[in-house]
């Protein structure tokens, strides 16, 4: 029986694990993309020539470490006081926090170069690169960019991911 228990236990822990990795897996996905191309309309909006591979695998880094903290932010029951909120409310809230995240996580990311580079911590607020300005537009584009990652995940714990799923990659007929 102690047995038989276990294994339960050890498939419901594969099983959780294997949800929690694949949900992470598509958080990164979705962010490496959005950072992605975020570092592309960089270069060329200051007309870089040549791929970056650095700027690039900054921008999975950053996808994964953001990606941990919005996982570990759906676990924590995060905007559950807004549960009774209409969904708009939501996204948005959700939308706004993690992108002041993400801009504490830019600094925090520029810091630690800035330390390994100077062998101090600098913060600057070029973050887009002008002032405040181009911080507060690169806040505008994270913010719209998080929002349908959070629309699709609030819509399927609202009515179910596998509708949700069937409603948008199924063929409907004409009517």
């Amino acid at each position: 029986m102690t047995n038989a228990s276990g294994s339960r236990r050890r498939k419901g822990l594969r099983a959780r694990l294997w949800e929690e990795l694949t949900s992470f897996f598509w958080i990164f996905l979705y962010l490496f993309i959005a950072f992605g191309f975020f570092t592309l309309a960089d270069k060329v909006v200051h007309r870089e020539e040549g791929v970056s591979y650095a700027a690039h695998g900054f921008a999975a880094i950053n996808a994964l470490v953001f990606g941990k903290i919005m996982l570990i932010g759906e676990q924590m029951g995060f905007a559950r006081w807004l549960r009774r909120a209409p969904l708009a409310y939501i996204i948005a809230w959700q939308s706004f926090v993690f992108t002041l995240l993400l801009i504490a996580a830019h600094f925090l990311e520029h810091a630690v170069i800035a330390y390994f580079r100077h062998g101090s911590p600098q913060i600057s607020l070029d973050l887009g690169g002008g002032g405040w300005l181009g911080l507060g537009l690169v806040a505008l584009m994270m913010f719209f960019a998080l929002v349908p990652f959070f629309t699709y995940r609030n819509l399927a714990a609202a009515i179910g991911p596998e509708y949700l799923h069937t409603l948008l990659f199924r063929t409907r007929g004409l009517e």
